[in-house]
């Protein structure tokens, strides 16, 4: 266990705090309060029993029984307010967490995304926020509690009997040596678990995603196997960690039984030499309650705390990811001619292996420019520079002769209406994931839907373009979704369109019918189409090779 990263980001946990201050010191006063309240009640009980029930002093016994009745009374209504405002701190906290981790993710550069499933990330985040908020579960806001129960108990137990009191305090190293040994465990287990669980997320997010070649492989046995494994693994570890709770309970029970039977055994020893009433015996158990509980609950701290960092430490590593550069400045105006040049560009994969070597391209207002070349020869990667969603190693892209980092992301990204070749669609309706801003007019909207060929379809649903699509259009046909993804595109009226195998799965009169529109009702827009078909080249204006790195002119 490393406790200067444990602190570090403990340190960093608690500052996100600060804008609850004024709720916290409300707290801290009710908790003052309360403390107040439940050092007054052994002696007032002690009194009771003393001075009205063995004397049979019916006045002092109703006087003293009233008073006790309305310190609980307080005490419960104090309860109630620090208890709502511990509810109130700790939705904001965790919702604060939760947007964080959320506005992060957006802003995290693709590669993030390529390494991790979606349902894998999804549920990294959300057990990490939820186990980082516990630091503002009510269990926190007892420990300062515990402390003044702690200060105000010893006072109780010294001026009762200072020889019985150093047999309450006995109790103390005995219990933190059992703790240390516990959160040491609890510490290890936990993250085992989380990391197994994080493995186990993604491994069936897999199973969905792909389950049509389960299905057609027969694999139900072999992932049934394999499910059973990993659940076991993550049960065996649930089970290491709850029978070391309820063996750390059952020796916590233990120890404060032991305590409470030995120091009635000695109360009745200093009744019987005079020098304790009964209603002193029955005070000073109630005040070593005061200090042997609050005492173990907070050594358990140092248990709870070893749920807590492993989640806030993953949480803050996401946090200080880099994240997409957007360092620029500038606006980009599309009403005016927009040129983009790649300058001796290249790009290569970490392991070395180049997938871009030096690509020099200009493309003017207006151009249509094809680049074809096999599988893997980095048509996409050339994209994505462009779209910034990689950053050249060498060399550099401009518009107008500004390099793109100068200017802001979003005015950049602005310029272009892009097609991938697996574009995803939400789950909302066919006008929704259209119009994705909800900002379009309807003729715009349906001319868009006229140019990508997804009139046609949209017509003959029941609800039109208010038809519901299901997550990533899934109750669509591949050709509907490739069509809703152009249309979208169109809807943009952005200055340069870019296409990368925008038309696979379309029927050959629905991609002739595209085509003919891009080549010919496109005036003053650049076209950028990554294809494989032969018969998108017709009409383009000039058509580059990408072929071991090298971006070559080829001859339509």
């Amino acid at each position: 266990m490393n406790k200067k990263k444990d602190y570090y980001y403990l340190g960093k946990l608690l500052a996100l705090l600060k804008p609850y201050k004024y709720y916290l010191a409300a707290i801290f006063l009710c908790l003052i309060a309360s403390s107040a309240i439940v050092f007054l009640q052994p002696l007032l009980i002690s009194r009771l029993t003393d001075q009205g029930l063995l004397e049979m002093n019916f006045s002092v016994t109703v006087k003293l029984t009233l008073l006790i009745f309305l310190l609980i009374a307080a005490g419960q209504i104090i309860s109630f307010l620090r208890s709502w405002m511990f509810v109130h701190i700790h939705n904001s906290f965790y919702f604060s967490l939760i947007s964080r981790g959320f506005q992060k993710l957006m802003r995290l550069k693709i590669s993030y995304f390529t390494e991790k499933s979606s349902a894998e990330i999804i549920d990294n985040m959300r057990v990490d926020a939820s186990n980082a908020a516990l630091i503002t579960d009510q269990f926190f806001g007892f420990t300062i509690e515990y402390l003044f129960r702690i200060v105000s108990g010893l006072v109780g137990l010294f001026v009762i009997s200072w020889r019985l009191t150093l047999v309450v305090i006995l109790i103390v190293p005995i219990k933190y040596g059992i703790v240390s040994l516990i959160s040491r465990k609890t510490r290890k287990w936990t993250q085992e678990r989380l990391e197994k669980l994080s493995n186990f997320t993604g491994w069936f997010s897999e199973n969905i995603d792909g389950i049509k070649e389960i299905k057609l492989w027969g694999l139900y046995r072999k992932q049934w196997e394999e499910f059973q494994k990993r659940q076991k693994e993550l049960l065996k570890l649930h089970q290491k960690e709850s029978l070391l709770e309820s063996v750390n309970n059952n020796i916590e029970t233990a120890l404060s039984w032991g305590v409470t039977g030995l120091l009635y055994i000695l109360g009745g020893m200093q009744m019987a030499e005079g020098h304790l009433s009964l209603g002193g015996v029955f005070a000073f158990i109630s005040y070593s309650g005061y200090v042997t509980d609050p005492i173990m609950m907070l050594l358990n701290l140092r248990i709870f705390f070893s749920t807590i960092i492993p989640s806030a430490e993953r949480l803050f590593q996401i946090f200080e990811l880099e994240e997409e550069s957007d360092t620029g400045k500038l606006k980009v105006k599309q009403d005016q001619g927009i040129q983009i040049e790649y300058r001796q560009v290249s790009y290569a994969y970490e392991n070395g292996r180049s997938i871009l070597t030096s690509a020099d391209i200009k493309i003017t207002q207006g151009e249509k420019v094809a680049i074809v070349g096999e599988n893997g020869s980095g048509k996409t990667t050339f994209l994505n520079l462009l779209l910034r969603f990689l950053e050249p190693q060498e060399g550099e892209i401009t518009v107008n002769g500004t390099n793109i980092n100068e200017i802001e992301a979003d005015s950049y990204r602005g310029l272009f209406a892009v097609v991938d070749q697996a574009p995803y669609l939400f789950s909302g309706t066919i006008r929704e994931n259209i119009d994705l801003d909800l900002r379009t007019d309807r003729e715009t909207f349906l001319r868009a839907c006229e140019k990508s060929g997804a009139d046609n379809f949209i017509a003959k649903l029941p609800e039109k373009e208010k038809s519901v699509i299901g997550q990533n259009g899934s109750m669509l046909s591949g050709g509907e979704r490739k069509k809703v993804a152009v249309a979208r595109a169109m809807v943009r009226e952005a200055p340069i369109i870019v296409l990368d195998e925008a038309t696979a799965g379309y029927d050959g009169e629905s991609d002739a019918h595209l085509h003919d529109f891009l080549i010919h009702q496109t005036e003053g827009k650049t076209l950028i189409v990554i294809t494989h078909n032969q018969e998108h080249l017709e009409g383009m204006d000039r058509v580059y090779c990408l072929k071991n790195g090298k971006l070559c002119p080829q001859a339509k």
